[in-house]
């Protein structure tokens, strides 16, 4: 499987039109993030591709 492209990175903070967050992890299935909330969410490849639509378009 070709490595997955992302605009994230480990460790990087983001922030979707509700909240930032902080990716924890990146792996084939999709990613780990922690949210300012404290809450901790699994997005799959599909969440992470409309996570990145979004962040490209704030940013």
């Amino acid at each position: 499987m070709p490595p997955i492209k992302t605009p994230f990175i480990e460790g990087g903070y983001y922030r979707d039109r509700k909240q930032g967050y902080t990716v924890i992890e990146i792996n084939d299935k999709g990613m780990k993030i922690k949210l300012d909330d404290g809450r901790t969410l699994a997005v799959d490849l599909s969440g992470m591709e409309l996570r990145a639509r979004i962040y490209t378009n704030i940013t």
